[in-house]
């Protein structure tokens, strides 16, 4: 069987944190792929996970997910995991889900990677 679309993303290091960047849709398509892609990227892990959202087309409840799953993952080590500068369709599908407050959100990664 063939795995469908794998969404694209960078990682890089910053200081005591893990930067990644995904581009383009994340749906029920593309969502497993990058939720595994990500936990095993992050489990050699750095404190702190920022994403930066900005590349993101499309998010729906799969991509939501994703997002949810490694913020309690993380949360529950005490570790900080912050959402930057998401286009303006992308954060209302967290509003509109009732996600805003489960999240820190920041308006760009250089905020993410200084505030707590």
């Amino acid at each position: 069987m063939r795995e469908g679309p794998v969404m694209q993303f960078t990682e890089k290091q910053v200081g005591d944190a893990m930067v990644i960047s995904p581009q383009g849709r994340l749906d029920a398509t593309t969502s497993p792929g990058f939720e595994r892609a990500v936990l095993e990227k992050a489990a050699s892990v750095q404190p702190h996970l920022v994403f930066d959202l900005s590349g993101i087309e499309y998010l729906s409840s799969a991509g939501l997910r994703v997002f949810a799953l490694v913020q309690k993952k993380w949360s529950a080590a005490g570790k900080r995991v912050v959402l930057c500068a998401p286009q303006p369709q992308v954060l209302k599908v967290f509003d509109l889900a009732g996600f805003t407050g489960f999240f820190q959100f920041a308006g760009s990664v250089q905020e993410g990677l200084g505030g707590e």
